[in-house]
């Protein structure tokens, strides 16, 4: 079955287009994240400055390759792993909002992206209330 869905983020559609497999909740929804052809017009590269087609790439990663680190809570606290879907799209919201929010939404202030191809941090970690690198 193929999902789809549409995320405003800073006056720009996201469009999600998610494969849910006859065998879900074992084997994970894959995301597949894309700008609307209108916000593409507009800027080849990057979308009103804030997202760019690179970090839709790492946000894509963040939910088809750690969707394990939402199912543990699950099973942690008997609810069914059928919720998946359901944390994989605030997992996804939570990513977008830390993506176009910059600096601020990080755990380092001054410090928004590290590394070689300063990726942001899209890590929550519910002890200290931040995000963090992987």
């Amino acid at each position: 079955m193929i999902l789809q869905a549409t995320f405003q983020v800073n006056d720009v559609s996201i469009d999600a287009v998610i494969s849910v497999y006859s065998s879900y909740p074992v084997r994970p929804s894959v995301f597949q994240l894309s700008t609307s052809k209108a916000s593409m017009h507009k800027k080849k590269k990057s979308v009103n400055g804030t997202i760019d087609v690179s970090d839709l790439h790492l946000i894509e990663a963040e939910l088809n390759r750690h969707y394990d680190e939402l199912l543990q809570p699950l099973k942690d606290s008997g609810i069914s792993a059928a919720y998946l879907l359901n944390c994989q799209m605030r997992r996804l919201q939570m990513c977008l909002d830390v993506v176009a929010g910059g600096e601020s939404a990080t755990s380092l202030p001054g410090r928004a992206r590290r590394g070689k191809d300063r990726r942001p941090a899209l890590k929550f970690d519910g002890e200290t209330n931040t995000f963090m690198h992987r």
